[in-house]
C-alpha cells in the first residue's frame, strides 16, 4: 500500500510541471560570453616536444642509474663478524634499551 502511495505522491509532482514554459536565454547571450572568456585568458602556452623529451630522458636515465647502484649494492658481501661482535650481540651489549 505504501508503494502505491509514493507512486501517485510521484505522479503529481511531475504533473506539476505541465503548463510550465521553458526557460529561454537571451539571443546574443553566448556569443557575449564567448567574448568576455576570449579577452580574460590569453591562449594557453605549451611546452615544445624537444624540452618535454629531453627531460623525460633525464628522469629515465636517473631512475636507470639508481637501479644500477642499488643493485650493486646488494651484491657487495658484507664482512664477517669478529669475536668482540659476537660476544657484544650475545650479552646484548649493542641495545639501546628500546629492542632496537
Amino acid at each position: 500500500m505504501e508503494n502505491h502511495s509514493d507512486n501517485r505522491e510521484t505522479e503529481q509532482i511531475l504533473n506539476s510541471t505541465n503548463g510550465m514554459r521553458r526557460a529561454m536565454a537571451p539571443t546574443h547571450l553566448l556569443g557575449r560570453i564567448e567574448n568576455r572568456l576570449a579577452g580574460r585568458y590569453p591562449a594557453v602556452r605549451t611546452l615544445p616536444f624537444r624540452t618535454v623529451s629531453a627531460a623525460a630522458a633525464g628522469l629515465l636515465l636517473l631512475v636507470a642509474a639508481n637501479f644500477y647502484i642499488l643493485g650493486r649494492n646488494k651484491a657487495v658481501p658484507q664482512p664477517a663478524p669478529d669475536q668482540v661482535q659476537v660476544l657484544a650481540n650475545y650479552y646484548g651489549l649493542l641495545d639501546n634499551g628500546y629492542g632496537i
